[in-house]
């Protein structure tokens, strides 16, 4: 049945097949049948911006493929599947996690008292956006305050929700953003935490540890890069989104830019913001 539905169309049969009893159901003496409803569904989505109804499917049944390889649902599931499917999903996964991400900043943001951060909300999500839509992001990983993972859970199914780790203390919740195969690093957070640009991390950097699920604040924002200077992958900037003459975009976008990934502003500033850009500044 999976085999002749339109792609990326929801059906009542993607609810059925996220039940264990037919999941779990043997399909060969070596397979079961939710290793055969993964491989045809990522396999016929893939190249594609996967529908939710498609994605939901794939969660429910392997989970997230970034966990450790030593966790019992990848043991499981996905080191049955071939290494080309786990890439296909992890790159939907990031897009995800973007999603998430924003959509629980812009909760945030539309709490009484936090009239700044609704108007900052658009530039950001604008910049998040646009990388994404230039295809230059990568590996992603949620770091969630206890605010914004209570947001998701009421909001989506547990079993629909990616990976992601917790951040310990405070209110603030973070995300890690691997660009251009690697070229670059980007840690963005809520409120008013710094955005932080590297070009290189290092293998320790905690951004890489899947298995830590609680970290503190300070692990991914100052500390991350004082664990980075000592082994000589300091920031390249740390930035504040000050807003005034689009001046943290301008300080982004040089940064990226001296790393060698071309961004325009046009490709992360609103068409309304991109004019008044233009008229200030020219064509950078």
């Amino acid at each position: 049945m999976l085999l002749t539905r339109p792609v990326n169309e929801p059906h009542r049969i993607l609810q059925e097949v996220q039940k264990p009893s037919v999941y779990e159901a043997p399909y060969d003496s070596r397979y079961l049948l939710g290793h055969k409803i993964l491989e045809t569904l990522i396999t016929r989505a893939q190249n594609t911006n996967v529908h939710d109804s498609w994605l939901q499917v794939v969660i429910a049944i392997a989970g997230d493929p970034r966990v450790p390889k030593t966790h019992p649902r990848y043991q499981k599931w996905w080191s049955q599947l071939d290494s080309s499917l786990h890439r296909v999903v992890q790159g939907w996964l990031s897009k995800l996690d973007l999603r998430l991400f924003l959509e629980a900043l812009e909760d945030f943001s539309n709490l009484p008292g936090k009239e700044e951060l609704r108007r900052m909300f658009p530039s950001r999500k604008k910049f998040l956006e646009g990388l994404d839509d230039k295809e230059l992001v990568g590996h992603t990983r949620l770091y969630l305050s206890r605010g914004a993972e209570q947001y998701l859970k009421m909001n989506y199914k547990k079993e629909h929700l990616p990976a992601y780790s917790r951040v310990s203390n405070g209110d603030k919740s973070l995300i890690y953003v691997q660009l251009a195969n690697g070229q670059a690093h980007m840690v963005e957070g809520s409120h008013s935490c710094y955005l932080w640009i590297y070009r290189d991390l290092h293998e320790t950097a905690l951004v890489f540890d899947h298995a830590r699920t609680s970290v503190s604040y300070d692990n991914l924002t100052s500390g991350l890069n004082r664990h980075m200077e000592r082994l000589g992958c300091r920031a390249e900037a740390n930035i504040t989104h000050n807003p005034s003459n689009f001046h943290w975009q301008r300080q982004a976008i040089e940064t990226l830019r001296r790393i060698g990934i071309h961004v325009s502003p046009q490709d992360v500033l609103s068409p309304q913001d991109y004019q008044s850009f233009k008229r200030r500044f020219g064509v950078m």
